[in-house]
């Protein structure tokens, strides 16, 4: 058989198996007049990945107003901060879930079949959609780590991230590694009950397995 025929059936087997809908949440995604990350890169790659296999795609971000808009067919939601200054890094990560349970029911309003957190602020964006609607499965897609970023054994303000690391990383149904310095990073300094999967080298399609329930 053909390695095209074999791509074909593959495509189409996950056409038939993958959940029909997915929302994507991150602290960076690319828009307009905006510097682009890796980290934006990857959720924009795989947010456009699902959405040409004709999911119904969502992708969630902190912004400056509540707004939606579609770009390329996916719905982009920007959720605007009722608080704009935090002291630190962890208290504005730790807002996040408390944007989401207010105000994103009035923006998307429907439980979907997969939510994707990228990063731990990412991560508690996505576990709290699943604790306000249910059901959903819930992966977390990783880059870094807090050991890699800082130094838990010496900061507070590190160690506190690299603790809500372990928490919401091991809430997760699978846990996407996408660099090995982090899968190390996670192996070595993190008890991580979840499926790890190393995706550093990983194509698109494969990453995508994961979405099939």
């Amino acid at each position: 058989m053909s390695s095209a025929r074999v791509n074909l059936l593959n495509q189409e087997r996950l056409n038939r198996s993958v959940s029909r809908s997915v929302a994507l949440f991150s602290w960076e995604y690319p828009l307009p007049n905006s510097f682009i990350t890796d980290l934006g890169y990857l959720v924009s790659s795989i947010a456009s990945g699902l959405r040409a296999i004709g999911l119904d795609v969502h992708v969630v971000v902190p912004g400056n107003g509540d707004d939606s808009d579609d770009r390329l067919g996916i719905d982009v939601l920007r959720l605007g901060m009722d608080v704009r200054d935090h002291p630190n890094v962890i208290a504005y990560g730790l807002s996040l879930p408390a944007q989401i349970a207010k105000k994103l029911p009035y923006l998307l309003g429907k439980r979907v079949d997969v939510v994707h957190g990228f990063e731990w602020g990412g991560c508690l964006m996505a576990l709290a959609y699943k604790l306000l609607f249910g059901g959903s499965k819930l992966i977390c897609s990783v880059l870094s780590t807090e050991y890699e970023r800082g130094d838990p054994r010496s900061s507070n303000l590190s160690a506190s991230i690299a603790s809500i690391e372990e928490y919401v990383f091991s809430q997760s149904d699978e846990l996407l590694i996408h660099s090995k310095p982090a899968h190390s990073s996670m192996s070595s300094n993190y008890t991580i009950k979840s499926p790890m999967l190393a995706v550093e080298d990983a194509p698109l399609d494969t990453i995508l397995e994961v979405y099939a329930l």
